[in-house]
């Protein structure tokens, strides 16, 4: 964790969304601040990323798939599968 950004300029740049599509800024129910947003890199293309914060350390989850999977549910049940201790 580089103490010299904000939580927000490093989900910026992890998070590369594409035009009227901004990422999101959501607090989990254990305290967990997040990022979360559709993000548009290459080579994969549009994809899923949520930014997780711990106190020395971040984490950043990528999800893509179909038309069928991005229009979906399923990148945010994905994710809230994932935690750490």
């Amino acid at each position: 964790m580089d103490s010299s950004l904000t939580l927000e300029e490093i989900a910026s740049i992890y998070i590369a969304s594409p035009p009227n599509s901004p990422y999101e800024k959501k607090m989990l129910d254990n305290g967990t601040e997040i990022y979360e947003g559709l993000s548009d890199t290459y080579p994969e293309g549009l994809n899923w990323v949520r930014v997780m914060f711990g106190e020395n350390y971040f984490a950043v989850i990528k999800t893509y798939g179909g038309n069928k999977f991005m229009h979906s549910d399923r990148p945010r049940s994905f994710f809230n599968k994932v935690w750490f201790e």
